[in-house]
């Protein structure tokens, strides 16, 4: 398996645009994508609300978004999704190389280009 790379999780270069030790939701998501992989390749720059280590943790299993991330590449019910990023403190999606477009259109927030990734401002929880 060739793992892809991306400009946007070079050294330094996430932190360049999102400030120092952001928290992300990176996408493609679990077993379906390779956020360990580029947050190694950033040198651990940021966090993750999510990543891949193996089946989720039980404290993560609640959230309904996990399983249906966890599942298959499709998107989630958004409304599962905003609870678990209120429950994760993140305000930021990040869309790789390889994520699903079914997903990139289902997300319903204001969203940038940068280098090869989307990147999704979620509003504040309320």
């Amino acid at each position: 398996m060739t793992l892809p790379t991306s400009t946007f999780f070079a050294p330094g270069e996430v932190q360049r645009v999102l400030g120092p030790n952001p928290r992300l939701l990176v996408l493609p998501f679990g077993p379906h994508g390779p956020s360990i992989f580029w947050q190694q390749e950033n040198q651990f720059g940021f966090t993750q609300a999510g990543g891949y280590l193996g089946f989720p943790p039980r404290a993560m299993q609640q959230y309904k978004a996990v399983g249906e991330m966890f599942g298959s590449a499709g998107p989630p019910n958004i409304a599962d999704l905003q609870t678990f990023l209120a429950a994760t403190s993140t305000h930021i999606i990040v869309a790789g190389p390889g994520t699903s477009p079914a997903f990139l259109a289902a997300l319903p927030w204001p969203r940038r280009r940068v280098d090869d990734v989307t990147i999704f401002s979620v509003p504040n929880h309320a």
